[in-house]
């Protein structure tokens, strides 16, 4: 079973390092692009919610941070 288990991560090991840099980049990069675009989206939801409440000033912050997220979110996924 210990012979299996060695085979095994050693094999896991290489398959590992057979990624090279640019598609590791590629991944982090697409991964920080689909957060950036998630936190827009919950700024949206809570920019509706707070302007519905009738506090504007707030609403705009919200509105503003969502602008400045789903910037981050498109310029990330370059």
């Amino acid at each position: 079973m210990q012979k299996i288990l060695a085979i095994l991560l050693l094999i896991l090991s290489f398959s590992i390092y057979a990624i090279d840099s640019d598609e590791i980049a590629k991944l982090v990069s697409d991964n920080i692009s689909s957060e950036y675009a998630a936190c827009a989206a919950y700024f949206s939801i809570a920019a509706e919610a707070v302007s519905r409440s009738g506090n504007k000033e707030i609403s705009e912050q919200y509105k503003n941070n969502q602008d400045i997220a789903l910037n981050y979110s498109v310029n990330s996924s370059r």
